[in-house]
């Protein structure tokens, strides 16, 4: 079986999973878009306090 059609079954089994618990699939994604915003907030907050990055 080629890496192709793998990856196929793969994503389609977790597209299933997904369909069945719903709910944990949108926590799940609030979760991340939490995480990535903290970070960049994070990243903002030490180019704002310390300045930008010199040579």
């Amino acid at each position: 079986m080629n890496a192709l059609a793998l990856y196929g079954r793969y994503l389609s089994a977790s597209l299933r999973g997904q369909a069945q618990y719903p709910t944990a699939t949108l926590m799940l994604a609030v979760g991340h878009c939490a995480a990535t915003s903290i970070e960049i907030l994070g990243v903002y907050a030490l180019f704002h306090r310390f300045g930008a990055v010199g040579g």
